[in-house]
């Protein structure tokens, strides 16, 4: 009886195999999709389906069929067929996007159609179906695959292919970069002169503003530098032996310098309103703007775009912020920290997390 009683719970603690297997009518769906795959894409003309059968088949449930009806309406030249590609351009599914684009270029090669579905399809949101499209690009007989300069000069003077590149950056970076800083700016400008006579708004605190909200959308921006989510011309990039570190080097460049040029420029209003010399403002963002725009940098690389905001920003906020105890109760004030300024300790620091992030990244390896 024992030994009843221990074959049974064997038997219910150890399934069986035929308890894992799949359900008849799931392997019965499944060879059937394969099998109309399969005669989609066979080489035999004589048992291809014909067009309209085809056509069903690109509106498909399943991402595969669609997929290879698309490839197989290839062979099919008809205005029909071309308007039927045209919109599976706009598929759910980017490999079907990709048989898609593939199709219209074989059914037209050489036409400014073709151009028109190649340039439409460089602007959809998948890397993989934006990869082929330049790809189908360069295959085009009558483009151009001679550079207007010669790579051998180019390369023979690198101030000025370091400037080519260092522009193209400009062209790529998101507006939102540009705006961000100049808004929260603009923004202090405008209380700092409908002030009127308000007492809680004295010359020290525009200045302790300034210092912390340029920092603050320093830091935001220098967040979205790296990476291929924040690369939108990253195929082109792909195209060119230009270094990872290079275009790195010329963001940082390009968007610390546009906040430095900001902050410079407000200081010096603030000075001509105010009176003071320019050192005494500018000393007070100078250091905390480089070094955590290189925190910021150097953490989105390790952890993300988001962990390197909060992060950084919450470590701001220590320097920014005093707790004091009046009658037994805690508040908090804002008030710069001595240390929280331009010293060589904060600039050290920062050209060493700058120095990091250009050695992180891949000498000639693409983003990650």
């Amino acid at each position: 009886m024992e030994s009843e009683n221990a074959q049974t719970q064997k038997s219910v603690s150890k399934p069986t195999t035929w308890q894992y297997a799949a359900p008849p009518s799931l392997l019965t769906g499944v060879q059937q999709r394969l099998n109309q795959r399969e005669a989609l894409l066979t080489s035999d003309i004589s048992k291809r389906p014909g067009e309209q059968e085809l056509l069903e088949a690109l509106r498909h449930p399943a991402w595969e069929m669609r997929s290879a009806a698309a490839k197989a309406l290839a062979s099919h030249s008809t205005a029909i067929v071309e308007a039927a590609l045209g919109q599976a351009l706009h598929d759910e599914h980017p490999l079907v996007r990709v048989a898609a684009l593939r199709a219209l270029v074989a059914l037209r090669p050489n036409s400014s159609l073709v151009y028109e579905y190649i340039i439409q399809t460089l602007q959809d949101d998948n890397d993989e179906v934006r990869e082929m499209a330049l790809v189908l690009l360069n295959e085009q007989p009558s483009v151009e695959k001679q550079s207007v300069v010669s790579p051998l000069r180019l390369f023979s003077q690198p101030w000025r292919y370091a400037w080519n590149v260092l522009w193209g950056q400009l062209r790529v970076l998101p507006r939102s970069i540009w705006a961000s800083s100049a808004t929260v700016l603009f923004m202090i400008l405008a209380l700092h002169l409908l002030r009127g006579n308000m007492v809680l708004i004295q010359d020290h605190i525009t200045r302790d503003l300034l210092a912390i909200s340029i920092t603050a959308a320093s830091v935001i921006n220098m967040a979205y530098v790296y990476g291929r989510a924040h690369d939108p011309g990253l195929e082109f990039a792909l195209a060119t032996p230009t270094s990872p570190r290079l275009i790195l080097l010329c963001r940082m460049l390009l968007v610390t310098g546009y906040n430095l040029a900001l902050a410079v420029a407000f200081s010096s209003l603030l000075v001509l309103l105010n009176g003071g010399t320019l050192w005494s403002v500018v000393q007070l963002w100078l250091g905390p703007l480089l070094l955590l725009s290189a925190t910021s940098l150097a953490i989105s690389m390790l952890l993300g775009s988001l962990v390197a905001i909060i992060a950084t920003l919450a470590f701001e906020l220590t320097q920014m912020l005093t707790v004091q105890v009046h009658e037994g109760i805690p508040h908090l004030n804002m008030a710069l920290s001595s240390l929280w300024q331009t010293q060589p300790a904060v600039l050290l620091i920062a050209a060493l997390l700058l120095i990091f992030a250009l050695l992180y990244t891949p000498r000639n390896m693409r983003f990650a």
